[in-house]
């Protein structure tokens, strides 16, 4: 059997790196979409599709809750349409997360808390309303309590 010599053997080309698809697509989530004639780039799904896409659903479905469960309707602000609050959108839920929560509230006509934004219950509204409701349990039990010693 004869040996072949390492020189003459032909030239292997060399593979690239292949990346994990998600990776792949983080990756390509965070190029910036190119820049297409007949798009209306005022829209601030041009720059943020998935994000948009995203927020326009959770808003959809929050809506159809409200107005089954409680006859409510859900109210957009105009930062839904600023481009300039959706790249801050954008850039700040790459750094943080839970940024999102407090983007949604504003998004959705809550003002959101800015400085714990992923704890519902750290929402002011929130805060507000369960202090006036134990407030108002307390007064009432109070009261039952006064009625059942003076009876």
């Amino acid at each position: 059997m004869r040996r072949r010599d390492d020189s003459q053997a032909p030239a292997r080309r060399r593979r690239p790196a292949r990346l994990h698809p998600l990776r792949r697509r983080a990756d390509a989530a965070r190029a910036d979409p190119p820049r297409s004639g007949g798009a209306d780039t005022a829209n601030p799904a041009y720059y943020w599709p998935e994000g948009y896409a995203c927020v326009a659903y959770c808003l959809t479905v929050c809506d159809a809750v409200l107005g089954q469960e409680f006859n409510a309707a859900l109210t957009m602000t105009p930062e839904l349409d600023d481009i300039g609050y959706w790249w801050t959108f954008r850039e700040s839920t790459r750094d943080d997360a839970s940024w999102a929560v407090a983007f949604f509230d504003k998004f959705s006509g809550r003002e959101p808390d800015w400085d714990a934004p992923e704890l519902f219950f750290s929402r002011r509204r929130q805060r507000a309303a369960l202090a006036a409701a134990d407030q108002g349990a307390a007064d009432q039990g109070a009261a039952e309590q006064g009625r059942r010693i003076g009876a």
